[in-house]
C-alpha cells in the first residue's frame, strides 16, 4: 500500500520533493512500531526508483554540435 502510492506520487512530483515525503514517512513509521501500534515498518524495505533523465532539445542540439566537429 506505502509502495503503491509513493509510486503514483512518483510520476507527479520530482525526486528531491518525493524524497522530502519519504524521509517523512519513515520518521513516523519507524515512531508508530517504537510504541507499538503498528508490528511492521513498511517503508523498511522500500527504495525510491532513480527517475531516467532524457537528454533535451538543448542537450540534442550540442551533442549534433560536437558530434559534427
Amino acid at each position: 500500500m506505502y509502495e503503491d502510492r509513493t509510486l503514483e506520487l512518483n510520476e507527479q512530483y520530482s525526486h528531491n520533493c518525493l524524497g522530502g515525503i519519504h524521509a517523512c514517512g519513515r520518521m513516523i513509521f519507524r515512531k508508530a512500531k517504537t510504541q507499538g501500534i503498528i508490528k511492521m515498518n513498511p517503508t523498511g524495505d522500500f527504495q525510491l526508483p532513480k527517475k531516467q533523465q532524457s537528454i533535451g532539445k538543448r542537450g540534442a542540439d550540442t551533442f549534433s554540435k560536437a558530434r559534427s566537429i
